[in-house]
């Protein structure tokens, strides 16, 4: 499953909780999911950190 958000640096802890929350609740025997974050204000140290974020949930996922 492709899941997909838009995001700007206003919104950057909403997005840990979303992605977060999502990721957590999904049930990735089924499917992996595919993160995508569409944003020409993230840099590579935010997606940084959203990967280690979403690694705490400690299920398979891929991040684009």
């Amino acid at each position: 499953m492709h899941i997909v958000f838009c995001a700007d640096r206003r919104v950057i802890p909403g997005l840990h909780v979303a992605a977060y929350s999502l990721l957590e609740r999904f049930d990735t025997s089924v499917v992996q999911p595919a993160i995508t974050v569409f944003s020409d204000a993230l840099d590579d140290g935010d997606m940084a950190l959203l990967e280690q974020t979403l690694q705490g949930v400690g299920k398979p996922y891929s991040l684009r």
